[in-house]
């Protein structure tokens, strides 16, 4: 089980409590406006990331989805920013 993320601490965070959890996997930084990780999966979390994906390039979110190579997908959103 591999998890993704653009914060280095908390990759570093959850690739340490992984083994303590007793589960297998890792966790590795990726930055998702150059694309998805190149990993094939069952299911991919796409967790409330879409929106921030935009701001920083128009058009990333829906090339992000067409590219994970994941039989389903689970996407959501959030419903409030801290910008309001």
């Amino acid at each position: 089980m591999p998890v993704y993320d653009i914060d280095t601490a908390l990759c570093s965070f959850v690739g340490a409590v992984l083994p303590l959890l007793g589960v297998q996997g890792a966790a590795d930084v990726c930055d998702l406006v150059t694309g998805p990780p190149p990993v094939a999966a069952d299911v991919a979390l796409v967790l409330k990331v879409i929106p921030l994906l935009e701001q920083q390039r128009r058009g990333v979110g829906v090339d992000l989805l067409r590219a994970i190579q994941a039989s389903n997908l689970v996407v959501s959103f959030p419903t409030r920013s801290l910008g309001g």
